[in-house]
């Protein structure tokens, strides 16, 4: 089964996501008759509570009702199945961010990095968090972007294994967005003066994955029809695409300062990997930001749920930079063309 879950949805300008709901059989149980949840709940379990994908599902069905506090409580059943592991906690920990339930999120997340050391992504989550507990919980934001900040310099001029070429540059763009923020607020982090500098842009994409040995491609089709992929990384009007992580978990990340106006449209081109997972699925999360590294940022974010053995583009969703058009331009000789 495959699928996509749209998260938060400001817009503007407009940025168009692809839309999905799960068409599990749990969740046609409950709307059958929700004054019944309970009950039906006890006896979908039964049949299908041995992956931490049944509680994150029946989660965001009580979330829609307005009953987020009961959501918060059922993704933590994930964490009681034999088989939750680190994974688990970062799955668990991304929809307790969704429920407002801030402190909790941000302790898996510490779990989910003290448990898997050696990879920078779950250090990167941790800091991501607490940059948005930071803007949810203003009391707290300068402890929390100080952390944040601290967590991703570090990634960035740490050593990376080599499967991870090109964390390192992302990271730093993210600690330099969170600068002003925390320079606001009367904080600061020591960092090496060369590596200070805001990276703010009108458009930016960045995918990551929540399994290893598996390789997802962000294409990026610009208004001009030429095409931002692995091996076209700079585009005639100015986009940038990271290096492919071609091992797993990603991130992978595309952005352009100036844009021009016009259609950005987002897609992963997906490899699933073909081993049984114990926590389901390969969920794959993307976030189209406007205006990141400003004031007036904005962020859209959508799950793409991904099959075993699964293979070939899957749409995220379109940014609109408004204006007239630009697609009479000409790439580059060595562009890439769309198809």
């Amino acid at each position: 089964m495959t699928g996509a879950a749209t998260r938060m949805t400001p817009a503007a300008p407009p940025v168009q996501i692809d839309a999905w709901q799960p068409d599990r059989p749990y969740l046609e149980l409950y709307d059958g008759k929700p004054a019944d949840f309970a009950e039906r709940f006890r006896e979908a379990e039964a049949r299908h509570g041995a992956l931490p994908i049944f509680y994150l599902d029946t989660a965001a069905w009580l979330a829609k009702r307005g009953r987020v506090a009961e959501a918060s409580e059922m993704v933590l059943s994930a964490l009681d199945l034999p088989t939750a592991d680190d994974t688990t906690l970062g799955m668990v920990a991304d929809r307790l961010e969704r429920y407002g339930d801030w402190d909790r999120a941000v302790e898996l997340r510490a779990r989910q990095a003290a448990l898997d050391p050696d990879r920078p992504q779950p250090r990167r989550l941790l800091a991501l968090t607490l940059a948005r507990r930071a803007a949810a919980h203003p009391a707290q934001a300068k402890a929390d972007l100080t952390r944040a900040v601290t967590l991703l310099y570090a990634i960035a001029t740490s050593p990376q294994a080599d499967q991870w070429d090109g964390i390192d540059l992302i990271a730093l763009n993210e600690a330099n967005a969170m600068l002003p923020r925390l320079r606001k607020l009367g904080g600061k982090v020591k960092m090496d003066p060369r590596l200070v500098m805001l990276l703010d842009v009108d458009v930016r994409a960045v995918i990551d994955w929540t399994t290893d040995a598996s390789d997802m491609d962000l294409w990026v089709d610009e208004p001009t029809r030429e095409r931002a992929i692995y091996n076209n990384n700079r585009t005639a009007i100015g986009g940038r695409l990271s290096r492919d992580m071609t091992r797993g978990y990603g991130p992978e990340e595309y952005m352009i300062h100036a844009a021009p106006p016009g259609t950005y449209t987002v897609q992963a081109n997906v490899f699933a990997p073909d081993r049984i997972d114990p926590n389901g699925a390969t969920i794959l999360t993307a976030h189209l930001f406007r205006n990141f590294g400003r004031p007036n940022e904005t962020v859209d974010s959508v799950d793409i749920e991904l099959k075993r053995d699964e293979k070939g583009a899957r749409m995220i969703g379109r940014i609109v930079v408004p204006g007239k058009p630009v697609s009479s331009r000409t790439p580059a000789k060595d562009a890439v063309p769309l198809p």
